[in-house]
């Protein structure tokens, strides 16, 4: 359950990162809207390969699929996305952020301001 919703704010940040303002209302309603229709059409398809199969694994197969071909996708998108120069990757981001962290605030000069 956890990993499931892992992926739902990465997900809607690359969203946002990646439809220009202009569009992103319309973008994140077609999402929606994409998603509404597999929510309604993915338990019929499921039954139907059951049915046909017997094999409830085989069912699950095309969802494992879209899946697979969603990350490939993404991982496509998100190699051919133009950053603008001296902008660092997330990955470096992440490294960066999590260093000042560990290292703490600076608290130079704190007490010495003669706050009473």
């Amino acid at each position: 359950m956890t990993g499931g919703f892992g992926v739902k704010g990465p997900f809607w940040a690359l969203v946002s990162e990646w439809i220009s303002p202009a569009n992103k209302a319309a973008g994140i309603a077609m999402i929606n809207s994409l998603a509404n229709v597999s929510g309604f059409v993915a338990p019929f398809l499921l039954g139907f390969i059951k049915d046909q199969t017997g094999s409830f694994a085989l069912g699950l197969l095309p969802m494992i699929l879209m899946a697979l071909v969603g990350a490939a996708v993404v991982l496509a998108m998100s190699r051919s996305i133009q950053r603008p120069s001296g902008a660092l990757p997330w990955s470096e981001l992440a490294a960066n952020n999590s260093a000042s962290r560990r290292a703490g605030p600076d608290l130079t000069g704190v007490g010495q301001s003669g706050l009473r």
